[in-house]
C-alpha cells in the first residue's frame, strides 16, 4: 500500500471528515484521524492491529480534548487574571524563579477538573448536549483507553467487528458531530488568537499559541496577521512558530484560503520593510532556516521577503533565491522573483542581480521545443520588462547574460544530433521583424539581445567592439546577422568588423543575412576604398559563375536538355539581381542602371513573395471608377474586358466581386439600370443580383421595376447553355449561380413584408416565383446535397433551385398577407386559399414520394407554423403526404425542419406529430456534441412550450417525463433556462396560468431529485433559480421556499455569486429569510470559493441587518455563520459579533 492510495479506502463521510478536521483544526489532527480510520478498517497488513488502533484513537482522543479545551475555555484578558494569581506571580519572582517554573505553579493553582467534566464542558461551549449522545459516547470512549495496552497469549488482536462496533463508530459519530458544531462555534477560537495577538508578554504569548492553537490555517493566518511588531520575532522562532508548514496538504476539498499554507510569511514580509536592521538580520535567519523547504508557499513568500529587503541585503541572500529556481518553482514565485532582480539591478548588485537572473529566465530543450519555467508565453511577457533594468544598470554585462540564453535557446531547437546544425540558417524574415516575440521563448530573446545591444550602443558609440565581442563568442548564424544590423547603425565605432564582414564573399551571397548584409553596405559600403568596393562587386559577379555547373546539371535533369545561351543569361541576371538589389542605392551608377534593367525585365526579388501571399488578383475597376463611370459606360466595360497575362493579375472572378461590393453600397444607382446587365456574362448578372441582395438584408431601399425584369430574363435562361467557347476563366459555367442569386434577392425583398417590393409588383412577383417553379430541376444540382442534407435537411434543401422556388411561395403569402386593405391582410388565416397558384404549387411537391420529395418537405416543415397560420384546414389535408408514414426519409425530412428551424411547435398538430416526438425523445444521447446538442435544445424547448399551452402535462411516462428522464444535464439545464426566460416577461405577454405551470414544472423536478438516486443528475437545471432571483414577477415567498429546499437538499443555485448579491438587495424587507438563505448557501459543501471572496460588502450587509433587525433565531444564525466563515478564512466579520471587544483588541494590537 502506498502512500498515494492513504485516502482511498476512507468513505466518503470519512474523507469528509478529514477535511473538515483539516480546516478546523490542522493537518496533525486530520492525520491522526485518516490513520485511525485506516487501521480501524484493516489497511495495514499487521497482525495485532488492535492494540495499535487503541493507542491511536486515544491518543487522537487526547490531543482533540486538550486543543478544544485550550481554545474554548473563556479565559480572562492578562489585564483581569485574578489577583491572587498576580500576587503568587510576584512572590515566585521574588524568589528568584524562572517564567516557565511561575507559569507551572500558576497553573496548578486552577481548579482541576476530571476528563468527564472537561468533555461536558467541551460540549457545552459547542452548543450540544453535555449529558446528549455526544457528550455520553464521547465520555464512555475515554474510559476505555485501557484497550490500548490489552494482550493475549490465546486470541487473535486484530481490528474485528467488536472493536468497530464499540470504539470506531461510536469515535467516528462524536468526532464528526464535535467538527460540524465547531464551525458554528469558531470565533471563540479566533477570539482566543486574538487575545495572544494582544498579550504584551510575547513570550508567553508564543509559547501558549504553540500549545494552545490547532495549526489550522484560518487560525494561523488570523494570528500572524494581527501582529505588527518585530519584538514578537525571536519568541516565535524560540517556538519554532516561523518555520515551514507541515507537506502539502493531500485532502482533496480543502481550501486553505486565498493567501496559502505559510502565513507566517506574511508577518516576515512586513517585517522585512523594518527600518531596523537587526529585525531585518533576524527576518533573514528565518528565509534561511526556510531555504531547503520545497514548498511552493514557502519559494513564493520567501522570494517577496527577499525581494523586500534593501537591495544589499538582498543580494546576501541571493543564493537562496537561486536554489528557489529549479525545475519545481511554482509559478507564483517567479512574479516576486522578477521584483527582487530588479531590486538588485537598481541598487547596483551586479553579480546577485545576474545570477538570479539567470536562473530565473534559464531555458531548456523539450524535443526540439523551447521551455522555462515559466507559463506558456510568460515568459515572452516578462523578459521584455527585465532587459531595459539590466541593461541600464549593468550594460555589456547584461547583453552577455540574454546572449547566453539566447544561444541556450538555439541549441534547445536543435534536432538530431549533428552538432553542426544550425537551425537559425533558416530563420526568415527581417532581424527587426517582432511580430512573433510574444508567442516563441527564441523570437522573445532574439529581439531582447537587439533591443539590449541598441540600448548600449545608442548610450556609447564606443562600446559597439564590446558589443560585438559579446555576439562574437557565440557560432550560430543569428549572432552574424546581429553583428551586421547593429554596425550598420554606427559603422564607424568597429570600422574594420564592418569591412571584413562586407569583404566577406559567404555573407554577400548567403540567403540568410540578405537584409542584414544590405544595411551594412547601405551605410558603410561608400565608406569603403575604391579597391574594396571593386572586390565586393567582383564577388557579386563571380557568384553565378561559382552555381552554374550544379544549376545547369538541375536543368537538363528537368528540362531533359541543356540550358541554352538565352537561359544562362537569364540565370545569372537572377542571381546578380538578388545579391545587389536591397543595397543597390549605394552602387555605381552604372551598376544601378544595370540593376533596374534585370528588374524591368524580370521583376523584383519579392515579386514571388507579393504573388504567394496576395494571389495577385485585383479588379481593372477600382471602387473609385464604379462610384464615377455611369452605368453604360461600366457595362461597356465588363462586356468587352478580358483578363491579360501581366505583372498584376486582373481577372474577371475579382472584377466581379468589386461589381457586388459597390450594388451593395450603392443599390438605387444599380437597381434603377438593372436591364442594361441582361446581355453580360452571367457572372456579372450573378454578383449584381448579390450586391442588391446583401443592400436588402441591411434594410437598404431601391427600385425594383427593372430588377424584377431582369430577374424574368434571368429565370428564363436557366436550361439554356453557354458556349464553351464564350467561357473565359473566372465566368459561371451556367446561369444556375444567377438564378440562385435572383431567388436569394427575391427572398430578401418578401421577408422585409411592405417594407420590401411595393405591392404594386405583385403579379410580377407571383409570375416569377412560379417561372422558377416550373424550370428549377426536380433533383438536387448541388453537388454536397446528401451531405448537406445529413447535417441539416433544410438549410441543404434552401440551396437547391426548387427548393427555393417552394420557399418562395411560402414567402409570397406573408408577403401578400402584409398589404394593407387588402383581402390577404384583412383575412390572413385564408390567405393560401386566395392564393390558387401557389396552394397548386404545393399540392403538386406533396406528390412527389421519390427521394427527391425531400426538398419539398424539408421547406413545408420549415414553414410548418406559417402553413397553419395561413392555410388550416389546407394543413390539416395535407399533413398525411407532408409527413409520409410510409417513408421515414420524407417524413425525417418535414419533421426535422420543423424541429430545428420552425417558430415553435404546433401544439393542436400534436397528434399528428407525437410519434416524431416519442422517435426524437429515444433518439437522445448522453454526450451530444454541439449539433445534436442544439437538436435535444430545440426537442426541449419545444416541449416545455406545449407544456406551458397545456398540451402536455407532467404525468409518468409522458412525453415530457420521458425526455426529462433520457436528456443530458446541460439539455435540461437549458431547458429551464429557457423556461426561466419567460418569467422575466411581463404578465401582458406571460399568463399567470402559465407562470404557475412553469413554477409547478420547477417543483416537480425538486420533487424527483428528492427520491433520485443520483442527485448530480439534477443539478444543473436545478441551479438554474439562481437566474430567476432578479426576475421581479417571481413571488419573493415562493423563491425563498425553494431556495431554501433545494440548499438543504444540497443543490447549489447558479451563479451563487449573483445570489448573494441579490440577498443584499432583498434584505430591507426580508431580513430573516434572507440570511436563512445566505446561511445555507455558504456552508453548502459545494458552493465554490468564489461566492464568498469578493462578495464582503453584501455579506457584510446581510449579517449586519440581520443581527440589528433579525428574530433571535437570526441574531443566533448570524453569529453562526461569522464562525463558519471565520473557520474557512474569511475572518473580516469578526467583529459583527463583539463588536466593542474586537474593537479593544484591535486597539491594543
Amino acid at each position: 500500500m502506498t502512500e498515494s492510495d492513504e485516502s482511498s479506502e476512507l468513505s466518503a463521510e470519512q474523507q469528509d471528515t478529514a477535511n473538515l478536521l483539516e480546516r478546523l483544526l490542522g493537518r496533525a489532527i486530520s492525520d491522526r484521524y485518516v490513520d485511525f480510520c485506516r487501521l480501524a478498517l484493516g489497511v495495514f497488513e499487521l497482525r495485532v492491529s488492535r492494540p495499535i488502533a487503541a493507542h491511536a484513537l486515544r491518543e487522537l482522543e487526547g490531543i482533540l480534548r486538550r486543543s478544544l479545551k485550550a481554545s474554548l475555555e473563556i479565559r480572562p484578558a492578562e489585564e483581569s487574571i485574578d489577583p491572587l494569581h498576580i500576587k503568587a506571580r510576584e512572590e515566585l519572582s521574588r524568589l528568584g524563579l524562572d517564567n516557565t517554573a511561575i507559569e507551572r505553579a500558576i497553573e496548578a493553582l486552577k481548579p482541576r477538573t476530571n476528563q468527564a467534566n472537561q468533555i461536558r464542558q467541551i460540549a457545552a461551549s459547542l452548543g450540544l448536549a453535555p449529558d446528549g449522545d455526544v457528550a455520553e459516547a464521547w465520555i464512555s470512549l475515554s474510559k476505555t483507553a485501557g484497550r490500548a495496552h490489552e494482550h493475549s497469549f490465546h486470541e487473535s488482536l486484530l481490528v474485528d467487528e467488536d472493536f468497530r462496533k464499540k470504539s470506531q463508530q461510536p469515535f467516528e459519530m462524536v468526532i464528526r458531530a464535535v467538527a460540524v458544531a465547531l464551525q458554528r462555534r469558531y470565533s471563540v477560537l479566533m477570539r482566543r488568537v486574538e487575545e495572544l495577538a494582544a498579550m504584551s508578554d510575547k513570550s508567553q504569548a508564543a509559547k501558549l499559541f504553540g500549545a494552545e492553537v490547532p495549526s489550522a490555517m484560518p487560525l494561523q493566518w488570523h494570528f500572524f496577521h494581527r501582529l505588527q511588531t518585530a519584538d514578537w520575532l525571536p519568541f516565535l522562532a524560540q517556538q519554532k512558530l516561523i518555520g515551514p508548514p507541515l507537506p502539502e496538504l493531500t485532502g482533496a476539498g480543502v481550501n486553505v484560503g486565498r493567501f496559502g499554507e505559510w502565513p507566517a510569511g506574511s508577518y516576515l514580509r512586513r517585517m522585512a520593510e523594518s527600518e531596523d536592521a537587526t529585525v531585518r538580520d533576524q527576518v533573514a535567519m528565518a528565509v534561511r532556516n526556510v531555504a531547503p523547504s520545497k514548498h511552493p508557499d514557502v519559494r513564493r513568500s520567501g522570494m517577496e521577503i527577499i525581494a523586500a529587503f534593501p537591495a544589499a541585503e538582498a543580494a546576501s541572500l541571493a543564493e537562496v533565491a537561486v536554489g528557489w529556481l529549479d525545475r519545481d518553482a511554482n509559478s507564483m514565485t517567479l512574479q516576486p522573483a522578477e521584483q527582487l532582480v530588479k531590486r538588485l539591478a537598481n541598487g547596483g548588485q551586479r553579480a546577485a542581480a545576474l545570477a538570479v537572473a539567470a536562473r530565473l529566465l534559464q531555458v531548456f530543450g523539450d524535443d526540439g521545443n523551447t521551455t522555462s519555467l515559466y507559463a506558456q508565453h510568460m515568459y515572452e511577457h516578462s523578459l521584455p520588462q527585465l532587459t531595459p533594468v539590466l541593461t541600464a544598470a549593468f550594460g555589456v554585462a547584461a547583453l552577455e547574460l540574454f546572449s547566453d540564453l539566447l544561444n541556450q535557446a538555439v541549441v534547445s531547437r536543435k534536432a538530431g544530433d549533428d552538432p553542426a546544425f544550425d537551425p537559425t540558417s533558416y530563420d526568415q524574415g527581417l532581424i527587426t521583424d517582432d511580430s512573433n516575440a510574444n508567442y516563441s521563448i527564441y523570437d522573445a530573446l532574439k529581439c531582447q539581445v537587439r533591443y539590449s545591444a541598441e540600448q548600449i550602443i545608442h548610450g556609447d558609440a564606443l562600446q559597439m567592439p564590446a558589443v560585438l565581442e559579446v555576439l562574437g563568442k557565440h557560432t550560430p548564424k543569428l549572432f552574424r546577422r546581429l553583428e551586421m544590423f547593429l554596425l550598420s547603425q554606427h559603422p564607424a565605432a568597429a570600422s574594420e568588423r564592418a569591412r571584413s564582414l562586407l569583404l566577406d564573399a559567404e555573407l554577400l551571397e548567403a540567403p540568410w543575412c540578405t537584409h542584414e548584409y544590405a544595411l551594412l553596405a547601405l551605410a558603410w559600403f561608400p565608406s569603403l576604398t575604391p579597391t574594396d568596393q571593386q572586390t565586393v562587386l567582383g564577388q557579386a559577379d563571380a557568384i553565378s559563375g561559382r552555381y552554374m555547373d550544379g544549376w545547369k546539371a538541375r536543368f537538363e535533369e528537368r528540362a531533359k536538355q541543356p540550358p541554352n545561351a538565352e537561359e544562362v543569361r537569364i540565370f545569372s541576371a537572377h542571381v546578380l539581381r538578388d545579391a545587389l538589389w536591397y543595397w543597390r542605392a549605394v552602387l555605381p551608377t552604372d551598376r544601378q542602371r544595370s540593376v533596374d534593367a534585370i528588374v524591368a525585365e524580370f521583376g523584383d526579388p519579392e515579386a514571388w513573395r507579393n504573388a504567394y501571399w496576395t494571389g495577385q488578383e485585383e479588379s481593372p475597376l477600382a471602387t473609385a471608377d464604379f462610384a464615377s463611370q455611369p452605368i453604360a459606360e461600366i457595362v461597356a466595360f465588363l462586356r468587352d474586358w478580358q483578363p491579360r497575362h501581366e505583372p498584376r493579375r486582373q481577372t474577371i472572378t475579382a472584377l466581379a466581386q468589386e461589381l457586388m461590393r459597390v450594388a451593395t453600397q450603392n443599390p438605387v444607382k444599380y437597381a434603377q439600370e438593372a436591364m442594361q446587365f441582361a446581355d453580360l456574362p452571367a457572372v456579372y448578372v450573378h454578383r449584381l443580383l448579390d450586391g442588391l441582395s446583401d443592400a436588402t438584408r441591411n434594410q437598404r431601399d431601391f427600385p425594383w421595376t427593372s430588377v424584377l425584369q431582369l430577374l424574368g430574363l434571368t429565370f428564363s435562361r436557366l436550361n439554356e447553355p453557354i458556349a464553351s467557347a464564350s467561357i473565359a476563366e473566372g465566368d459561371d459555367p451556367t446561369w444556375h449561380w444567377a438564378c440562385a442569386a435572383g431567388g436569394e434577392l427575391l427572398k430578401a425583398g418578401l421577408r422585409r413584408g411592405a417594407a420590401g417590393i411595393g405591392f404594386e409588383h405583385k403579379e410580377t412577383v407571383q409570375d416569377l416565383l412560379l417561372t422558377l417553379h416550373r424550370h428549377a430541376p426536380q433533383a438536387p444540382e448541388v453537388d454536397d446535397f446528401e451531405e448537406r442534407f445529413e447535417r441539416d435537411p433544410y438549410f441543404a434543401s434552401e440551396t437547391t433551385l426548387r427548393g427555393a422556388a417552394i420557399e418562395l411561395c411560402i414567402l409570397l403569402i406573408f408577403w401578400l398577407s402584409k398589404e394593407a386593405g387588402s383581402t390577404h391582410a384583412s383575412t390572413p388565416r385564408e390567405a393560401l386559399a386566395l392564393t390558387p397558384p401557389v396552394m397548386a404549387a404545393l399540392e403538386t411537391e406533396l406528390r412527389d414520394c421519390s427521394p427527391n420529395g425531400r426538398i419539398p418537405r424539408s421547406i413545408m416543415g420549415r414553414y410548418l407554423g406559417w402553413l397553419f397560420y395561413f392555410g388550416e384546414s389546407w394543413l390539416t389535408e395535407n399533413m398525411v403526404p407532408m409527413f409520409a408514414r410510409s417513408d421515414q426519409q420524407l417524413r425525417r425530412a418535414a419533421w426535422l425542419s420543423h424541429l430545428l428551424h420552425d417558430g415553435g411547435p404546433l401544439g393542436s398538430k400534436l397528434d399528428d406529430l407525437r410519434s416524431d416526438y416519442v422517435h426524437e425523445i429515444g433518439l437522445i444521447a448522453d454526450t451530444p456534441n454541439d449539433r445534436k446538442g442544439y437538436r435535444q435544445n430545440r426537442l426541449g424547448e419545444y416541449l416545455v412550450i406545449l407544456y406551458l399551452n397545456e398540451y402536455l402535462d407532467l404525468q409518468s411516462g409522458g412525453l415530457l417525463d420521458s425526455f426529462l428522464i433520457k436528456a443530458p444535464g446541460k439539455v435540461r439545464q437549458h431547458v429551464m433556462w429557457a423556461l426561466g426566460r419567460n418569467l422575466q416577461k411581463p404578465a401582458t405577454d406571460f399568463p399567470d396560468l402559465q407562470r404557475t405551470r412553469v413554477l409547478a414544472f420547477w417543483d416537480s423536478r425538486l420533487a424527483a431529485s428528492e427520491v433520485a438516486t443520483e442527485r448530480a443528475h439534477f443539478e444543473g437545471e436545478l441551479g438554474s433559480i439562481g437566474l430567476w432571483c432578479e426576475n421581479h414577477q417571481i413571488d419573493l415567498t415562493w423563491l425563498f421556499d425553494r431556495l431554501l429546499r433545494m440548499l438543504r437538499s444540497g443543490f447549489v443555485p447558479e451563479p451563487a455569486y449573483n445570489v448573494v448579491a441579490w440577498l443584499a438587495k432583498v434584505c430591507e424587507t426580508h431580513v430573516d429569510r434572507a440570511v436563512e438563505v445566505l446561511e445555507k448557501l455558504l456552508t453548502n459543501q459545494n458552493v465554490e470559493p468564489w461566492v464568498y471572496v469578493g462578495q464582503d460588502q453584501s455579506i457584510r450587509a446581510l449579517l449586519t441587518a440581520g443581527q440589528s433587525r433579525g428574530t433571535t433565531a437570526t441574531v443566533k444564525r448570524v453569529e453562526e455563520l461569522v464562525s463558519f466563515l471565520a473557520s474557512i478564512g474569511q475572518s473580516g466579520y469578526l467583529d459583527l459579533v463583539r463588536p466593542t471587544q474586537i474593537a479593544a483588541v484591535n486597539q491594543h494590537g
